[in-house]
């Protein structure tokens, strides 16, 4: 039987659910492969390693500086889970010299930061983008792009198993009309304009209520905005829970305004109130765009203005409601299951398996110290950071202050806790006195 060798930094949240999910389901439907997991950092939660460790499925933990030489050459293929981790580019930098297949499964749209280098798509043997935006990327040349295009897929991430077939309720005009958003409340993921748009929405439907689930750190604007506009009263903040679905099953309408520049691809929750019938209004922007197609079995604004008008077409057409959320099932099914993503999954690894082995040096992408992998995937925001390098140019008083100022005040994913952030590359190589020296600029403003 071929084995296959995942490198994942580690297995919390998303990569987590979809690599136990998606493993567990290939292995209860004879695998024609066996699996085995290696993480590059102690896990901080082991509720996916444990799954998958119940299901027969090996989790290894190495550190970056261990000596994989054995787990390499066992291997028939390697996949590397990629979304620029910075630990996950420090065992890049010391990428093992042993010829393999080796398949590059992207997490990331790759449009935004972290942008998606195309030297980066073109290197493996095959590429898996988790969206069709990642096509997009208005980095790549045209001859790139179709090179790209040539040398990779698309597989939508975790995908469903199962649809809901509890009836839709439907509340008449004048009831609590209910909003989720589930997922991370960061200033990264959701749109900065939020609450906003809610208060716009309960201008036209007074009823409305928000239900927002998921984790509460990392965007006191938020709280501080629905206080200011009067509306607190209208949001209810569950917090964390392992049972989306059954919050999911609370709600009218699935209402999720992301940020423009958010770097999220399959939007595994979308999918999961798809499958449940619930109506999903979203931005007409990034991956949303590619996951539904507007009024068949999702809804896409272009603006603020237009997601108030959808939200209140939804309200007072609740059979609307029901038509565009059974579409969704019928969507999820035949485009988003977990069966159909692990046939294409088996594809891949069987076509890649066949191909000649080969060496991987990832320096000349990414380059040798951490502050460069930091600058490798910045794309567009790239020259402010080289800039504060030039000496000609941070002794020009004027040039220095505008540069220090661009960087204080740079995109809220660049400057935050996490999320591959200057702030979480300065923490992982405290060593590296650049990240240092862009960590002071953030953290004095």
């Amino acid at each position: 039987m071929p084995k296959v060798l995942h490198i994942t930094t580690h297995m919390g949240g998303g990569i987590g659910k979809f690599l136990s999910e998606t493993l567990i389901y290939e292995k209860t439907h004879r695998s024609p492969f066996e699996h085995k997991i290696i993480l590059l950092e102690q896990p901080k939660k082991k509720q996916f390693v444990e799954i998958c460790e119940n299901n027969g499925i090996d989790v290894l933990i190495k550190d970056q500086n261990t000596n994989f030489y054995d787990d390499f050459k066992e291997a028939d293929l390697v996949v590397l889970h990629w979304w620029h981790n910075p630990v996950m580019s420090g065992f890049l930098r010391k990428f093992p010299p042993i010829e393999i297949g080796l398949v590059l499964w992207v997490h990331v749209s790759g449009c935004t930061y972290p942008s998606f280098p195309a030297e980066l798509a073109l290197l493996p043997h095959k590429t898996v983008f988790t969206t069709a935006f990642s096509y997009d990327n208005s980095a790549w040349s045209s001859e790139e792009r179709n090179k790209i295009k040539e040398q990779s897929t698309v597989l939508f991430g975790l995908g469903v198993n199962a649809v809901s077939h509890k009836p839709v309720t439907l509340r008449s005009s004048g009831e609590e009309f209910r909003i989720g958003y589930v997922g991370t409340l960061s200033e990264s993921k959701i749109h900065p304009e939020f609450a906003l748009f809610c208060k716009a929405v309960l201008k036209e439907i007074p009823s409305s209520r928000f239900i927002l689930v998921g984790d509460l750190n990392g965007n006191e604007k938020i709280f501080r905005d629905i206080q200011d506009y009067g509306i607190a009263e209208r949001f209810e903040f569950v917090g964390y829970t392992d049972r989306v679905d059954e919050q999911l099953e609370t709600l009218d309408v699935f209402g999720y305004p992301l940020n423009p520049y958010h770097f999220g691809t399959t939007e595994n929750v979308v999918l999961e109130a798809m499958s449940i019938g619930l109506p999903v209004v979203m931005l007409n922007q990034c991956t949303e765009k590619y996951i539904v197609t507007h009024k068949t079995d999702g809804l896409l604004a272009n603006n603020a203005e237009e997601y108030v008008k959808l939200m209140r077409y939804l309200y007072y057409s609740p059979d609307e409601r029901v038509r565009i959320g059974e579409n969704a099932k019928e969507t999820v099914l035949n485009k988003y299951s977990i069966k159909r993503n692990v046939e294409g999954m088996r594809k891949v690894f069987y076509n890649e398996i066949s191909r000649p082995k080969r060496l991987f040096d990832f320096n000349s992408i990414f380059g040798i110290e951490p502050y460069e992998w930091f600058l490798s995937c910045l794309g567009e925001d790239k020259k402010m950071f080289c800039d504060s390098l030039d000496q000609g140019l941070m002794t020009n008083r004027n040039r220095k202050t505008e540069i220090i100022d661009a960087i204080q005040n740079c995109r809220p994913i660049l400057r935050g806790q996490g999320k591959s952030s200057v702030l979480q590359f300065a923490e992982t190589y405290p060593n590296d006195n650049v990240l240092s020296f862009w960590r002071g600029m953030v953290q004095s403003q």
